[in-house]
């Protein structure tokens, strides 16, 4: 099995020959909306993330079941933009 990457504090560019996810595409769902998903880095808040997609806190944990603010790197969520 081979080791996970070494990620250097302070960047979020990962390591070279490591895999990256490709950029996230809008979605159209059936009830109308368009969406993108966020995969959290490092520093990401629910609060910068809102800010980012110009949407709100609230709108955020409702799409996504977050019982809170808290939120882990990796994790994906689903956004609702406008």
């Amino acid at each position: 099995v081979p080791a996970a990457p070494v990620i250097t504090p302070g960047t979020n560019t990962p390591p070279p020959g490591t895999l990256t996810p490709p950029p996230t595409k809008p979605q159209q769902p059936a009830g109308g909306g368009n969406f993108v998903y966020h995969t959290v880095v490092k520093g990401d808040t629910l609060f910068n993330i809102s800010r980012r997609y110009n949407t709100t806190v609230e709108k955020i944990r409702q799409l996504n079941n977050l019982p809170d603010n808290s939120i882990r790197i990796g994790q994906n969520l689903k956004i609702q933009v406008q």
